[in-house]
C-alpha cells in the first residue's frame, strides 16, 4: 500500500486511500479468522523466517560453488559432480531437509495471507462482465460491474504464485539432484525486496516499449549489413571458406 498509493495531488492520495478500503477492510476480516482459528502462529515471525530461508539459500549456494568439481570421467549430462562425502551424505541432507521445510512453511504462509486476494486474470471478468451485459439486455437484469484491480490484488496464474511453487519444487530437487536447483532459489531474494519489486515492475510495464526499441536496433544492424554487403564487400576478407569472423 505504502508505494502504490497515487501521490499525485491530495485528492488524489485521498482518491487512491478509499478505493482501496474494500480490499484492506477484507484483509482485516481474513486476519480475524486466522486468529480465530488458531493459525496465526504460521505467519508469525515473517520476517526473520524470510531471511533465514534466504540466508541458508545463500549458505548451500556457497558450498556448491566451492565443493563441487567436475570428475574426470564427465561424459554423462548432466554432470555428476565430485563432492566430499561428509558434504553429500550429511551436510547437504540436514541444511537440504531444513530448506524444505522452511521452503513450505513460506509457500503456506503466502496463500493463508494472500487467500482474499486472490484474483483471476482480468481478461476473465472482463469477459463474464461482457456476456452478462448481453443476457441481461434479454432478462432486464442490471449489469455486471467489473472492480478495477489494486495493488493487494494478487493474480492467482501471476508470476510471484508461480515461482512460489517452483520454488517449493527446486527445493525439493536440489535433495534429490545434489543441489543443482539451488541456484533458482536465489531468486527469492526478489520476495522481500520493494526495491526489485519496483524495478521489475517498471521493466515489464513498459515491456511493449522495450521490445519496439529492440526491433529498432535490429532493423538499424539490418541496415548497415546490407549496406556493408553492397559497398564494403571488398573491405572485409575471411580467414578461410568456414571462417564465423573476419581476418580484418
Amino acid at each position: 500500500v505504502r508505494w502504490n498509493v497515487n501521490r499525485d495531488s491530495m485528492e488524489d492520495k485521498q482518491r487512491s486511500l478509499l478505493d482501496l478500503m474494500p480490499a484492506l477492510k477484507s484483509d482485516i476480516k481474513h486476519q480475524r479468522k486466522l486468529k480465530k482459528r488458531k493459525l496465526s502462529p504460521i505467519i508469525a515471525l515473517h520476517a526473520l523466517r524470510h531471511r533465514l530461508l534466504l540466508l541458508l539459500t545463500v549458505i548451500l549456494n556457497i558450498f556448491i560453488l566451492f565443493l563441487y568439481e567436475v570428475p574426470e570421467n564427465s561424459s554423462s549430462s548432466p554432470i555428476l559432480p565430485d563432492i566430499p562425502n561428509w558434504f553429500r551424505y550429511y551436510l547437504l541432507i540436514i541444511l537440504g531437509s531444513v530448506h524444505i521445510v522452511l521452503s513450505l512453511w513460506v509457500v503456506i504462509e503466502y496463500f493463508l495471507i494472500n487467500w482474499p486476494h486472490f484474483k483471476l486474470p482480468g481478461y476473465y471478468y472482463k469477459a463474464r462482465a461482457y456476456l452478462h451485459e448481453k443476457l441481461s439486455r434479454y432478462r432486464e437484469e442490471t449489469p455486471l460491474f467489473v472492480n478495477r484491480s489494486n495493488c493487494l490484488d494478487v493474480n492467482i496464474f501471476g508470476v510471484t504464485t508461480l515461482y512460489m511453487i517452483v520454488f517449493l519444487a527446486c527445493s525439493v530437487l536440489s535433495l534429490v539432484f545434489r543441489g543443482y536447483f539451488y541456484c533458482i532459489c536465489l531468486l527469492f531474494i526478489i520476495a522481500n525486496n520493494d526495491i526489485l519489486q519496483r524495478v521489475l515492475r517498471a521493466v515489464t510495464k513498459n515491456g511493449a516499449s522495450l521490445m519496439w526499441v529492440a526491433v529498432l536496433g535490429f532493423i538499424v544492424l539490418y541496415i548497415y549489413a546490407v549496406i556493408s554487403f553492397a559497398f564494403l564487400h571488398n573491405q572485409f576478407t575471411a580467414a578461410n571458406e568456414t571462417a564465423l569472423y573476419c581476418d580484418n
